[in-house]
């Protein structure tokens, strides 16, 4: 026991000692416009009383900068003036690293996140009040981060089970207790005041009042619960979670890896020693998860503005449900196996093979109408070429000797698309293909200016929908390739 211990603890040692170029990098953009300002810029964009101040030219802004210089006497109170105040703010984290566990073996490790916030609202002074105003505040933005959904990435879909999903099932049950979860929230914040939407009572649904299976605050966490493989009773309940979050005395980790792997440690096998020169393996995987185009809900932003947070509790949307903060319009997974796994060998004979396997899934949902659209495909290749060497040909009674490249390749390639309505439990394929091409070649190089090329190219199609029909191409001939250089 004790020497098994020992192995393992020096193996995992080994693999932190093997980090390299560990790289975390941070960087904050900010910008800002203030229509209106008075002030002369003398001294490093500064007046001579230090106006709009330090904070401000190096790029620092709060968002209550403009009633800051509007009390400070730097603004102009026209009437006239219709152009906005002005925020944006961007920043963005990169971390990346490469392991080295075992000779040949290189794994590449990044994880990233990406949020872009810009605010605009109308700096006004009120003459009957004596005091300066905004109005009309505005924020929109995006955001990405880095994730894993390899949980759920290899589940069938197929016509056999009229392309249901079992994750979106998930998902579909997961809303009863994020609703749960979000009513005990809003319950222990301490604001017991509520009109006809109280959430300790139930919906018609069996949803908690205020949140329904069509809010948008339970929607986007029972998604990411689903698709990531969490739990609903621990999934983060933000839309835009932090990297790392510490919630009910736990550390929750919401920033996930994407890697890519190369081995070519194969070649060294007394086996395949016998018939490779070189073999290498590699895999790669990427996701990413990401916000589109939200933007303030005007009524919410309204209240806060007017410091009246304690009347949120007293407005809902059309169907009851208590106003986000932001209104979004849709959340997306990007997810690439890229590859999935490729193999590249070159044997003694100098024949080269290649099999490769790749798997993309893009899951994109609407919160104005509730529908998913789930995209993905399937490609598969295999390749081969030979190099003949010193083949002579004679052309205008002039010899040329050089090698001829030959290659051939077959992939295929199969797509689909479905789109998944959560109120009418409807799953309907859009588009789906199958896509076969067979492409071969040869090449001989004349000279270093001058290639030719002989080439066949055939590709088909067969749709999975009658609503389209089969297409084929085939296209062959020789090209000819001459290179000119400047001297």
């Amino acid at each position: 026991k004790i020497s098994l211990f020992k192995k393992i603890f020096d193996h995992t040692l080994k693999v932190i000692m093997g980090v390299k170029n560990l790289s975390v990098n941070y960087s904050q953009t900010d910008g800002s416009i203030l229509p209106g300002y008075m002030n002369r810029t003398q001294l490093f964009g500064m007046n001579g009383d230090l106006s709009p101040g330090i904070p401000y030219i190096l790029g620092y802004t709060e968002n209550d900068f403009g009633i800051h210089a509007g009390e400070n006497g730097w603004l102009t109170n026209s009437e006239d003036l219709y152009e906005p105040f002005t925020l944006n703010h961007k920043e963005d984290w990169n971390i990346r690293s490469s392991v080295e566990p075992v000779t040949g073996m290189r794994i590449d490790v990044s994880a990233t996140q990406s949020k872009m916030m810009n605010r605009t609202e109308y700096i006004q002074y009120d003459p009957v009040e004596e005091e300066w105003e905004a109005q009309n505040t505005i924020e929109n933005g995006n955001f990405s981060m880095s994730f894993n959904t390899i949980g759920s990435a290899f589940e069938r879909i197929t016509s056999q089970k009229n392309y249901s999903s079992e994750t979106f099932k998930t998902f579909n049950e997961n809303r009863r207790i994020i609703s749960e979860r979000m009513a005990l929230q809003r319950l222990e914040s301490g604001n017991q005041n509520y009109g006809e939407v109280n959430p300790s009572g139930l919906d018609s649904a069996g949803y908690r009042q205020g949140y329904s299976g069509t809010s948008q605050d339970v929607l986007i966490p029972a998604f990411i619960a689903a698709y990531t493989g969490q739990t609903p009773q621990e999934v983060d309940l933000d839309m835009m979670p932090e990297m790392v979050s510490f919630k009910n005395k736990k550390l929750r980790l919401n920033i996930m890896p994407n890697w890519r792997i190369t081995y070519d440690g194969l070649k060294n096998i007394k086996l395949l020693k016998k018939y490779l020169k070189t073999i290498t393996v590699s895999h790669a995987y990427r996701c990413t998860y990401s916000v589109g185009n939200f933007s303030s809900n005007s009524t919410y932003m309204s209240l806060i503005q007017h410091k009246r947070p304690d009347s949120l509790n007293l407005v809902y949307d059309a169907e009851n449900n208590f106003l986000p903060m932001y209104d979004v319009g849709s959340v997306s997974i990007n997810e690439q196996f890229n590859p999935l796994i490729d193999i590249d060998m070159t044997w003694i004979n100098s024949l080269i093979t290649k099999i490769e396997i790749k798997r993309t899934r893009n899951i994109a949902f609407s919160l104005s109408n509730n529908w998913m659209t789930e995209t993905s495909g399937n490609d598969y290749t295999l390749g081969t070429g030979y190099r003949i060497k010193s083949v002579p040909i004679l052309i205008n009674k002039k010899k040329f000797e050089s090698d001829i490249n030959l290659r051939a390749d077959f992939s295929l390639r199969k797509t689909l698309t479905v789109i998944r309505k959560l109120q009418e439990e409807i799953d309907e394929i859009t588009s789906g293909q199958n896509a076969y091409s067979v492409k071969l070649s040869a090449d001989y190089v004349l000279n270093e200016r001058f290639n030719i090329k002989i080439f066949y190219d055939w590709t088909g199609t067969r749709p999975k929908m009658s609503l389209t029909f089969p297409r084929y191409n085939t296209s062959f001939g020789i090209s000819l390739r001459f290179t000119l250089t400047q001297l």
